[in-house]
């Protein structure tokens, strides 16, 4: 069967990521989140930049198992939907990360008193539940991160970047109803 496909315009151009996530153990469940980013002459799936390695280690602070799962540039319409259908079902919930600069030791006395900003990102946290009893005993959906002191200027602009994904497919739960 031969479909086309049609070319998406330049401005609609993605990168897809998608982060798969193992629950320890004790708590039988796989989970993926997933975001896009802009796609552009010098950021595509091959590459990645401080934003992917910061919530990559986000995740992996949280969820020790966790692997980068799907990298893919998002170029035809309808290929994003069609990657989503990958880890679509199950429960869904949202996944945070905060992120905050690292201040270095020898700055705090020079900076006490000024004002930073943190950052939240969100992301849709689809839930695919294993074990027999089909419930879940935790699921860590906040995390932490820092980003370097030295990147502090560069964080919006790299974040205007960032879109969170969505949720087609999935059932939505209300935070702490699992």
């Amino acid at each position: 069967m031969e479909i086309p496909i049609q070319f998406l315009d330049l401005d609609r151009l993605r990168v897809l990521r998608v982060i798969r996530i193992d629950g320890p153990d004790w708590n039988s469940f796989t989970g993926y989140i997933h975001y896009r980013r802009h796609f552009t002459k010098d950021y595509n799936c091959k590459t990645l930049d401080l934003l992917d390695d910061l919530i990559f280690e986000g995740v992996k602070q949280m969820y020790k198992s966790s692997t980068r799962y799907i990298d893919k540039d998002i170029l035809f319409k309808g290929e994003y939907e069609d990657y989503l259908r990958i880890i679509q079902g199950g429960k869904m919930i949202e996944l945070t990360l905060k992120l905050t600069p690292q201040i270095p030791h020898d700055k705090i006395w020079d900076l006490v008193g000024r004002e930073f900003t943190e950052y939240h990102l969100t992301f849709p946290f689809n839930l695919q539940l294993l074990g027999e009893d089909k419930r879940l005993n935790h699921v860590l959906n906040f995390g932490a991160v820092t980003f370097p002191f030295d990147s502090i200027e560069n964080i919006p602009r790299i974040l205007r970047t960032f879109e969170k994904g969505n949720s087609a497919g999935t059932e939505q739960l209300p935070l702490g109803t699992l």
